[in-house]
């Protein structure tokens, strides 16, 4: 029927035979139009087959604008629901986690002081060196040991807040936002596996063979040296945490509980 552009109303008067139906969840019988007779009927009904092609290659034309038309719109459909949910995902990225740019710059805050604490414990690592080889403590080797791990976590810290802040991309369309929070669950199992576990090794290690008090001077000047790095570091980070504080208008105490 759609060959030849035929209504039900144009086959009326034409003969019918029956067949057994193939298909053995329909009826057993149908009717059927002998094909010689509809191709007779569609040339009374068009005039020539020239025309009929002509009407045919009309609908078909008709036929591909509207997939055209129907495929544009599914494109517009889909593109407003993907801006639609990335409008929401900013909305309460925002609502939660505060401005975007502001959470950069606070960010960038932070890794600042991250970097300072990755200098002042490189030091005082180099510093604790330096007295090992000095005075061959194991005690100092021991400590050079535990701020390399401290260096280490550090680094992962760094590397998560500089991934967070960047801007998203084909693959993560998402951004990388939450990158810090990953490293940072890293870190506190690297402190905790290899800088505890160090420490209690060498707690339980003096306890069962204490050690005998030598270079006392040598061990003051690394502990006046660790003091005064690593204050300075402490003393970097209040003033980061009182700057954002002050960005985001909160009190040092409600930021830093904001923090924690």
């Amino acid at each position: 029927m759609t060959d030849y552009l035929l209504e039900i109303e144009d086959l009326e008067g034409l003969s019918q035979r029956t067949f057994r139906n193939a298909d053995e969840s329909g009826p057993q019988l149908v009717n059927c139009y002998l094909k010689s007779d509809v191709e007779k009927r569609a040339l009374e009904v068009w005039g020539s087959w020239g025309l009929l092609e002509k009407a045919l290659d009309i609908r078909r034309r008709q036929a591909k604008e509207e997939d055209r038309r129907r495929e544009g719109l599914n494109a517009l459909i889909t593109l407003l629901k993907k801006v639609k949910k990335e409008s929401t995902r900013k909305h309460v990225e925002t609502e939660v986690y505060g401005d975007p740019q502001k959470r950069v710059e606070l960010l960038q805050g932070s890794a600042r002081v991250v970097f300072y604490a990755i200098a002042s414990n490189t030091v005082v690592m180099i510093i604790k060196l330096l007295s090992y080889l000095y005075t061959g403590s194991a005690s100092m080797l021991s400590e050079a040991i535990h701020s390399l791990v401290d260096v280490l976590n550090q680094c992962l810290l760094a590397f998560g807040i500089t991934q967070s802040i960047r801007k998203p991309d084909l693959s993560h369309p998402y951004g990388f936002s939450r990158a810090r929070y990953v490293y940072s669950l890293i870190s506190g199992i690297g402190i905790f596996f290899l800088g505890c576990g160090v420490t209690v090794y060498h707690g339980i290690n003096s306890i069962m063979y204490p050690p005998i008090l030598s270079h006392l001077p040598a061990a003051f000047v690394v502990l006046a040296g660790s003091l005064l790095v690593e204050g300075a570091t402490l003393i970097a980070a209040i003033r980061q945490v009182q700057i954002s504080a002050a960005e985001t208008k909160m009190s040092f105490k409600d930021f830093g509980m904001k923090l924690s």
